[in-house]
């Protein structure tokens, strides 16, 4: 299954960018985040939150928490073509519900770990993987 999710700001936040000049992100679009997704997972739903993600400056997020923008609303578009390409469309209408920092903490993402196991046990292509990784140092 895929699925592109569409993060967005609610009509009722909105009205109020009208009054402010910016999203409290200091972004001017009403877009806020968009995901593909090829689990079989669920679909967001109502009460989710976007995460914030803090990083170490290896281009991964070191530590991420819950953020400020909470899932409101779900319209989901399902294709009918089978030339999509994606197999639905998800639009999560989220406002702007922050969380105080001293009830929020930054937690210590698990980065995976790649083994031989996550090539079939293929040595050959694990070597192979191994072999064009940059080192950061």
């Amino acid at each position: 299954m895929s699925r592109m999710v569409i993060f967005r700001a609610s009509c009722a936040e909105l009205s109020r960018a009208k009054v402010e000049p910016h999203f409290p992100s200091g972004s001017f679009s009403d877009i806020l985040a968009q995901h593909l997704d090829y689990s079989d997972g669920p679909s967001p739903e109502p009460g989710d939150r976007l995460s914030e993600h803090c990083g170490n400056g290896h281009l991964q997020a070191s530590s991420s928490r819950p953020g400020p923008w909470r899932v409101v609303a779900i319209d989901e578009y399902v294709g009918n073509t089978g030339c999509e390409p994606f197999d639905s469309v998800v639009i999560c209408s989220c406002e702007y519900a922050p969380i105080p920092d001293e009830e929020n903490l930054w937690s210590q993402n698990q980065l995976g770990q790649v083994s031989v196991d996550s090539f079939g046990g293929d040595a050959a292509a694990y070597e192979n993987w191994k072999s064009k990784q940059a080192v950061l140092a």
